[in-house]
């Protein structure tokens, strides 16, 4: 009985319209509002970033491990968030520290302090391994950062991170597979912050959603 349904992926619409055919859709997409570029590193340390609650669903601690096993690499990690596995994540961050890591374990910031910190941090890379995803926003504001990505292909991940943001890994990587991804991520040029412009820029897709809304009401 829906005159119309909207989504936010086109996975979504495709799924649910394969199953009710007989109602009219459309898609409209999320996007975050642009900030500016953040600077990356002119030094030999690679700064990875990532951004999520910490619990068995989202992999933080498999990020941790893939980290340790990119040797090749002269890794400083940050992660903001917290979340019920943080005392554990904390714990064996501790031990890779004593050995040659850098890590932050910033905990629960505002929306506002993680837009502060793309704005004043310097970030390399950013990683998103969640077991499951909708279509998250926290990549978007990575890639209108100019971040490239390094995610696993679940949800509607994969119409955010392509060739032009960056690498996805299977649904459940191996340790080897997330690594060989970083390197890979790291030695290409990617066009993020451009992508953005093209998909996920807030101001015109909100806007253009507002108007497709008035044209519903004037009809």
């Amino acid at each position: 009985s829906l005159d119309l349904a909207v989504f936010i992926s086109q996975k979504g619409e495709s799924y649910f319209h394969k199953r009710y055919p007989q109602c009219k859709t459309a898609v409209f997409r999320l996007g975050a509002i642009g900030n500016g570029i953040t600077i990356k590193s002119n030094d030999s340390i690679v700064r990875v970033l990532t951004c999520s609650t910490v619990y068995t669903l989202k992999r933080v601690s498999l990020i941790l491990e893939s980290l340790k096993n990119a040797t090749a690499l002269n890794i400083e990690w940050t992660h903001i968030g917290d979340g019920i596995d943080l005392e554990k994540l904390k714990k064996r961050a501790k031990i890779l520290e004593e050995e040659r890591y850098k890590i932050n374990l910033i905990g629960k910031c505002t929306h506002f302090e993680v837009i502060d910190y793309y704005k004043s941090h310097k970030v390399d890379l950013f990683i998103n391994l969640s077991m499951n995803e909708g279509i998250p926003v926290s990549i978007m504001e990575a890639i209108s950062f100019d971040i490239p990505i390094v995610a696993t292909d679940v949800g509607c991940t994969s119409e955010i991170v392509t060739e032009m943001s960056g690498v996805l890994v299977d649904a459940n990587p191996t340790i080897e597979q997330i690594v060989d991804a970083i390197y890979f991520a790291l030695s290409h040029k990617y066009h993020p912050h451009k992508f953005w412009e093209q998909n996920y820029d807030a101001s015109i897709n909100y806007a253009a959603f507002a108007k497709f809304l008035t044209s519903l009401r004037n009809d």
